[in-house]
């Protein structure tokens, strides 16, 4: 019985109920009430407390269980608010947009200046890759150069920010995208008409303005930098693509085909199969 009553009194919780309790301890100890009745009244009075402490408990479950995910629905579409007017905010498309940003421009569907797996993988496909080796070359581009794109004071992310595409520039590569000026801490990389001209000039020997993929590789060999060995996958996964993509009936990417590469104007006629960069060029 002795331990009924402590449990019972460990779940009051109103202050009411304690302020009872007092009163009624006092009582007890000016010998108010009787030592037979003792048990029988307190008890009584214990389980109308608890009944009363349970009912309000109960009824403000009850209102925080409707609450609780209204509140949190709320805190959620606020945030997603304001992530995509951040990113607005930030949407580098303009009068200032950045040769490099036009390379990736096609594949921002929504032109919110954040490129993600979805969107990467579904401009791959238009541009005449399979699903599955789309959604692949996706995942793997973004795991890649998603947190080299991530602005400072983000945390590092698998999607392609932009506005700062920049980041992704790696060694290795045919030189045609540099940066422009001597400062070392410079963020503007712009196409060199020069330097894409210097890459026919060296390494078309079978055909006029044309790459066949052994002087690709060529290419490739030449300008890698034996000081970051890891910058030379990257960069013949990437001719890879693009010769398979751009290349004639013949084998060969021509020179305007390439140059639509760097500039992104090749993807939308890839994509709605109009490109015939190579009118002019003998297929027979």
């Amino acid at each position: 019985m002795r331990y009924d009553i402590c449990r019972r009194l460990s779940r009051l919780a109103q202050p009411c109920a304690v302020a009872s309790m007092l009163s009624y301890l006092s009582r007890v100890a000016g010998g108010c009430v009787p030592p037979q009745h003792r048990q029988q009244s307190l008890l009584p009075l214990i389980d109308d407390r608890v009944v009363c402490a349970t009912t309000e408990l109960a009824r403000m479950a009850g209102c925080w269980a409707v609450l609780l995910p209204s509140a949190l629905l709320v805190w959620i579409v606020c945030c997603n608010w304001v992530l995509i007017m951040s990113v607005d905010a930030g949407s580098p498309y303009g009068a200032n947009m950045t040769d490099l940003m036009r390379h990736v421009q096609f594949f921002d569907e929504d032109r919110d200046g954040l490129l993600t797996i979805p969107e990467s993988t579904k401009g791959f496909i238009a541009i005449g890759l399979t699903p599955a080796f789309a959604l692949s070359l996706a995942t793997a581009t973004h795991a890649a150069f998603g947190p080299l794109t991530t602005p400072p004071g983000k945390l590092p992310s698998i999607n392609i920010y932009v506005s700062h595409i920049h980041g992704a520039v790696h060694p290795s590569d045919s030189g045609a995208i540099d940066k422009k000026g001597n400062n070392s801490m410079s963020q503007h990389f712009s196409f060199v008409p020069k330097k894409f001209e210097r890459i026919f000039q060296k390494f078309s020997h079978s055909e006029e303005d044309a790459l066949s993929w052994l002087e690709i590789e060529a290419m490739l060999v030449a300008n890698r930098d034996f000081l970051r060995p890891l910058s030379w996958p990257e960069a013949e996964t990437e001719w890879q693509l693009i010769h398979m993509l751009g290349k004639d009936r013949h084998g060969y990417l021509h020179k305007d085909t390439l140059r639509g590469v760097y500039d992104g104007t090749v993807f939308p006629k890839m994509r709605d199969h109009t490109i015939d960069p190579h009118a002019r060029h003998s297929d027979a």
